[in-house]
């Protein structure tokens, strides 16, 4: 027979799972929205022209760069792997082990969802898709100080051949996109859990926990933008990889401003992400403190009204510069090659 303490749970863990599901829904909008602007303005005839082009090509190749791309991967995956961690930790710490299996159980489906989402985009030849990816590998997989990197390892009548080289960024951007899934998660369930307590007025110590929580989702963004740092830095180095095998020319320039502008774009994407993540938890926060504070004002609960504007007060978007410059460190960081 089902019981009380079940069904409770059960319903608990739902609160938990919409929380999550509506912060990862959010979290997509800007990716999203960048592919559906790639596509309506930009011609795909263009891009697939210059995939198709034959451009210069130089006798000799730079590992300089190549080995700068490796490092910063190196590090991504290193910070990448730290973040995990300490998500994963946090949640056991706060968290019953039923609700660390469903943690588990969420990530694994968020996770598949955007890889489905990343495969499609590939499959598909989405603009973003084959200015990000396919333009840099036509043109690497011509020179012969890259070709060693585009020997084939597995061969199946199901998939493209796979080589050694695209296996890097995507390696990156799995690990990045399970950074990303693990902070909707957290923050849907810091979320829920501030929801379902903060009407409880009489009970200080749930104001303490309550005020931990929030304050949990500042730290939420400062290491996502770490993470999301890394990724930027490695995602400009591949978009300028070709150019250390094209002769200087027209080609050259044409391709190393455009590589810059798509670096650009993924710096934007980046930081909208991070600010899309951010924007919601605090709306919530000010939407619940404010009618709160409509209702017990009526009631004459002034000390429980006093604290609600405190901690309202707190989390207001512009009350929070520090936030905002890790969430804009992405566009930041995306612009420097011009400045080289």
């Amino acid at each position: 027979m089902i019981s009380f303490t079940y069904v409770r749970n059960a319903l608990e863990s739902f609160k938990d799972i919409n929380m999550a599901s509506k912060t990862f829904g959010i979290m997509l909008i800007p990716v999203l929205s960048f592919v559906l602007i790639f596509e309506i303005f930009i011609p795909k005839s263009e891009i697939i022209k210059q995939i198709n082009d034959c451009p210069v090509l130089s006798h000799t190749g730079s590992w300089k760069l190549y080995i700068i791309y490796l490092s910063v991967a190196i590090a991504h995956i290193i910070i990448s792997l730290m973040v995990i961690l300490y998500l994963r930790n946090r949640f056991c710490y706060y968290y019953s082990h039923v609700k660390s299996n469903v943690l588990l159980k969420i990530s694994v489906i968020l996770l598949s969802f955007m890889l489905l989402l990343f495969i499609l985009s590939n499959i598909f030849d989405t603009n973003l898709a084959l200015l990000s990816n396919e333009r840099i590998l036509s043109i690497l997989q011509k020179h012969q100080f890259y070709r060693v990197s585009f020997t084939r390892i597995i061969q199946t009548s199901l998939l493209e051949d796979i080589t050694i080289f695209p296996i890097i960024p995507f390696t990156l951007i799995l690990i990045g996109l399970l950074v990303i899934v693990l902070t909707c998660t957290n923050i849907g369930f810091d979320l829920a859990y501030v929801i379902n307590n903060l009407k409880k007025k009489n009970v200080q110590n749930k104001r303490t926990e309550i005020e931990t929580r929030i304050k949990e989702f500042n730290n939420y963004l400062y290491i996502l933008s770490f993470v999301l740092l890394t990724s930027t830095i490695a995602t400009m180095l591949y978009l300028q990889l070709p150019l250390t095998c094209i002769e200087k020319g027209a080609f050259f320039e044409r391709f190393q401003n455009q590589s810059f502008s798509v670096g650009i774009c993924w710096g934007i994407i980046f930081s909208l992400t991070m600010l899309t993540m951010c924007l919601y938890p605090f709306y919530i926060i000010q939407k619940k403190t404010e009618t709160y504070i409509k209702e017990n004002y009526i009631l004459g609960n002034d000390e429980y009204v006093e604290w609600l504007k405190s901690l309202g007060n707190n989390y207001l978007i512009y009350n929070n510069f520090k936030l905002l410059l890790s969430v804009l460190s992405p566009i930041i960081v995306s612009t420097i090659p011009k400045f080289l």
